[in-house]
């Protein structure tokens, strides 16, 4: 999802009310996706601590929260690769998760009841997808590492050659 209406669509979807505050919100996130950032998930939420009302989104590439005031806009994001912890706590005014990042901060969102497993699910597909991510190898980078030894002689233009067929596919 990349547009306004893609995102509240999807919200509609999952049977979470959406406040005109929190339309708000999910303009702001439109306005600070990057180029190659996707909308994988996004729906109204309250933030903890002020109970504004914000939209919040998990992309491929972070999550984020965003509120849109009279005078500014407010966004926070966390790299999905930075989030180590995720714990989520049903209570009676609604379900609350916490995300907490590499730097030791939380991000705390309260929603709708019920919605709360859902959102969980949804950020371990995000940070199982960045895991994976990381873990592919750089092709590029492997075949500088190999052309480095053999310019300094370590491996022949033979071993090379193969090794870069092997990284290639060929």
């Amino acid at each position: 999802m990349k547009t306004v209406k893609e995102m509240l669509d999807f919200s509609a979807e999952c049977k979470c009310k959406m406040t005109k505050a929190m339309s708000k919100g999910v303009e702001v996130v439109a306005q600070n996706l990057s180029e190659n950032e996707v909308v994988n998930y996004c729906i109204g939420a309250f933030a903890e601590g002020n109970n504004a009302q914000i939209a919040f989104a998990i992309t491929n590439l972070r999550v984020i929260a965003a509120q849109k005031k009279m005078f500014s806009d407010t966004v926070i994001a966390i790299p999905i690769s930075h989030i180590n912890d995720l714990t989520t706590k049903t209570k009676l005014t609604g379900d609350f998760i916490i995300i907490g990042n590499d730097a030791g901060e939380n991000l705390t969102i309260s929603v709708y009841k019920g919605l709360g497993t859902s959102v969980a699910n949804a950020l371990h597909l995000a940070m199982a997808s960045s895991e994976r991510r990381q873990a592919e190898p750089d092709v590029a980078s492997d075949l500088r590492k190999f052309k480095a030894l053999l310019d300094d002689g370590i491996i022949t233009e033979d071993e090379f050659l193969k090794k870069k067929q092997q990284l290639l596919g060929l």
